[in-house]
């Protein structure tokens, strides 16, 4: 796509803008170029995310019985562990464990779609971190508490949205950072 700009001696520039999805193309030298590219690029990231992809993905320490499915908090610094409900000391959820690098490390999703392991999600559900104990780091389907709070919701128990599955294999991570402590 060719672009024409008037510039202030009433002649026009052309410039033909850069695949925006190219991060790693020199920038334009002249300033009607530069604009023309800022615009392009800027336009691409409202449309479709940050280059690559929006999916952020981060690798952390982790206790051995941490599995591949879990749903993890940040427990320290660069360590997650299994999240539970029934505490807020072990929320809130940051993302689930995408694969295990070693038996002490997880590279941890934390959004977008994510293939559930053993799938069995209800299509179209919305799923909360699991208030059932054991099992630490797994979601449940459509749970939020009872008003009043029932056991096992009970003091102290968290109630955190955690996505929506998009088919049985497809867990939608949209992780929400303002849960309740019940």
């Amino acid at each position: 796509m060719l672009i024409s700009r008037n510039i202030a001696s009433g002649g026009e520039i052309g410039y033909t803008p850069a695949d925006p999805t190219d991060w790693d193309i020199p920038v334009p030298t002249n300033l009607a170029a530069g604009e023309d590219q800022l615009a392009d690029r800027t336009r691409y990231l409202e449309t479709h995310g940050t280059p690559g992809g929006s999916i952020l993905i981060y690798e952390y320490d982790c206790p051995t019985d941490v599995a591949v499915g879990d749903a993890v908090y940040l427990s320290d610094t660069d360590e997650v562990d299994k999240a539970s409900a029934l505490s807020a000391s072990t929320a809130p959820v940051i993302g689930f464990v995408l694969s295990k690098p070693s038996s002490t490390r997880a590279r941890v999703q934390m959004n977008g779609e994510f293939t559930y392991p053993g799938g069995g999600l209800t299509e179209g559900g919305t799923y909360f971190l699991n208030h059932s104990s054991p099992p630490d780091g797994t979601i449940i389907h459509d749970e939020a508490p009872p008003w009043p709070p029932d056991p096992p919701w009970g003091h102290n128990s968290i109630v955190q949205e955690i996505g929506f599955a998009r088919n049985a294999t497809t867990l939608v991570i949209m992780i929400d950072r303002d849960y309740v402590t019940l």
